[in-house]
């Protein structure tokens, strides 16, 4: 039955019926989640111009598309049709693969940046404006427009980060999300932030190291956790979802003085 649906599923794509094929190779995936499934069903989705469909499915299985050159070829031409600008930038700062295919990549990227910016004018402002005025927004709210931000180029997401790094109004999540971006980015930019001691620190991003090492860092998520455990229990969820920053985000303040 499963092989009838493979041979089915590649017919489909074949005769450009793409539609059809993505319904098949869904069944297919979901039934034998393999890394080989995962690339035939995030293809499909993105012949159909699924694009942040594909680029769910890509996440799913991220190793096999950092560690292969042609796999994280088809990884850059998905990210740049769902416009996720920020997070091919992280991706191309974690990837072991050679200096020429992360440049050629980073080539691609400036130039959709570029183009995006005299295409999606209205789109990009009011996602600018909405990432600079979060403060008064519940979490999930500012959670949400940090993610719609990474879709913004380097320089306005740098613009809107810069100014949301020293409002004392942002939820440490998302501070500690920004500095995440900052770090996998690479970037050697000089930043100020204002952080969990309450007081307003500058850093350059180069010296950024895991936050998870940080004892007050541990401490804000063990209250964030009993917080969220007594209000809403999805909440969590949805955090560590849209985030991964429990383990993930990067800071360095060498626990000065702590």
């Amino acid at each position: 039955m499963e092989d009838e649906l493979l041979i089915n599923a590649r017919k489909a794509i074949a005769e450009e019926k793409f539609q059809a094929a993505v319904a098949l190779f869904e069944q297919l995936y979901a039934t034998n989640p393999t890394s080989g499934m995962n690339h035939e069903l995030s293809n499909a989705y993105y012949l159909n111009q699924q694009y942040e469909e594909a680029e769910r499915i890509i996440l799913e299985k991220l190793d096999v598309y950092l560690n292969d050159e042609t796999n994280f070829a088809f990884l850059t031409a998905v990210f740049l049709k769902s416009e996720s600008f920020i997070l091919l930038r992280e991706l191309l700062g974690s990837t072991k693969l050679s200096v020429d295919v992360k440049q050629r990549a980073l080539d691609k990227l400036q130039q959709a940046e570029v183009k995006s910016q005299t295409e999606l004018v209205e789109f990009q402002h009011q996602v600018l404006n909405e990432f600079y005025h979060m403060a008064d927004q519940p979490v999930i709210t500012q959670i949400n427009r940090f993610q719609l931000a990474r879709k913004l180029p380097l320089s306005d997401w740098l613009k809107g980060t810069q100014f949301l790094l020293l409002d004392p109004f942002i939820h440490p999540i998302v501070r500690a999300s920004l500095l995440e971006s900052i770090e996998k980015m690479k970037l050697t930019n000089q930043f100020q932030f204002y952080w969990l001691d309450e007081t307003s620190h500058e850093i350059k991003g180069s010296e950024l190291q895991p936050l998870s090492k940080m004892q007050s860092f541990k401490a804000m998520m063990q209250a964030l956790d009993e917080s969220i455990a007594k209000k809403r229990s999805y909440l969590r969820g949805t955090v560590a979802r849209r985030t991964q920053i429990a383990s993930h985000v990067s800071v360095s303040l060498y626990e000065q003085g702590h």
